[in-house]
């Protein structure tokens, strides 16, 4: 059934290939930028900025990996469906992978089933397959990570780990965030349920693998920190230090500021996907019954996927 499932997926994923110019959604073209310098030795620098200055905006997971693909296929833009199929991939990956964890939280088989063919037929991921995006493949690493996780924490008292596993977990997700950024919420997610749970040495295992992983990567960040002009900073300097610029510049008003641009446009976004209607009372009606379900999913299975639930309210 998993094979069939791997089927479906790559049915709906081959679907989506085209080679169409990348740029579309601004993003994509850097990465696949990234992955040029990565390949032809230019190291990890935005080649499309006079002076080709380090990058630091986007963790070098993803460039890495189409760095790869640029070696094996160097003719632009002929390797463009190389790079689409890399996502495709992805996609199967995350399809079988989401039946998978279904089917490690025993809801059933055909419960489990449903939840990888929804996932091999998602529109808003096959969206993100279609662009040269970093999100397929955190995807893919994702829905197999945390299982894992859960498995760790949920291990019986008299059966501890090893500190290996503890290691290798928190390599993981030093490595999920390495793709996208927002991967480095597992880190407080494990320690709570593991601090709860009083297991102070796998919590400080996981913790410090993960930041030993990333520790190159936020130290070449602090190094080459603003080192575009200023106009292009939002964009290619790093996360940090854009908060630390909106502290200095407009306090702890940052943060209400921006949450009043993010959480109307995140709202949006969901009411879009799901209403069945157009219009601003469909839409809220949407909203509050996805809260609704949201708050009742989490009520009925903290107990078995407390870190899952922990990372997705975090991300």
């Amino acid at each position: 059934m998993l094979l069939l499932l791997g089927v479906l997926a790559l049915a709906f994923g081959v679907a989506t290939l085209d080679t169409f110019p990348i740029g579309a959604a601004v993003d994509d073209a850097m990465y696949v930028i990234l992955g040029k310098s990565i390949a032809f030795g230019h190291g990890y620098r935005s080649l499309n900025v006079p002076g080709a200055p380090p990058n630091t905006h986007f963790p070098p997971g993803y460039p890495a990996v189409l760095a790869l693909i640029w070696r094996m296929a160097p003719d632009f833009p002929g390797n463009v469906v190389w790079f689409k199929s890399l996502n495709v991939a992805c996609f199967v990956i995350s399809a079988i992978g989401m039946a998978r964890f279904a089917a490690s939280l025993r809801i059933g088989r055909r419960w489990s089933l449903a939840m990888g063919v929804l996932a091999a037929i998602s529109v808003p991921v096959l969206v993100l397959v279609a662009l040269m995006l970093s999100e397929p493949l955190f995807l893919a690493l994702i829905v197999f990570l945390l299982p894992a996780l859960e498995q760790f924490v949920n291990a019986p008292a008299g059966e501890p780990p090893s500190a290996a596993r503890a290691v290798m977990l928190g390599v993981g997700i030093g490595l999920c965030t390495l793709v996208r950024s927002h991967g480095i919420v597992l880190i407080p997610s494990m320690m709570l349920v593991l601090g709860v749970k009083r297991r102070w040495r796998d919590a400080g295992l996981v913790a410090g693998a993960a930041v030993l992983c990333l520790l190159p990567w936020q130290l070449y960040s602090a190094r080459h920190a603003g080192m575009v002009p200023a106009p292009l900073l939002g964009g290619y300097d790093s996360y940090t230090a854009w908060w630390i610029r909106g502290f200095r510049e407009m306090g702890v008003a940052m943060v209400p500021r921006t949450l009043g641009r993010t959480v109307p446009e995140a709202a949006g976004m969901f009411a879009a996907l799901f209403s069945p209607v157009r219009g601003v009372f469909a839409h809220a009606i949407t909203i509050a019954a996805l809260v609704v379900l949201a708050i009742a999913g989490y009520v009925s299975s903290w107990r078995r996927i407390p870190v899952t639930l922990l990372f997705l309210v975090a991300y």
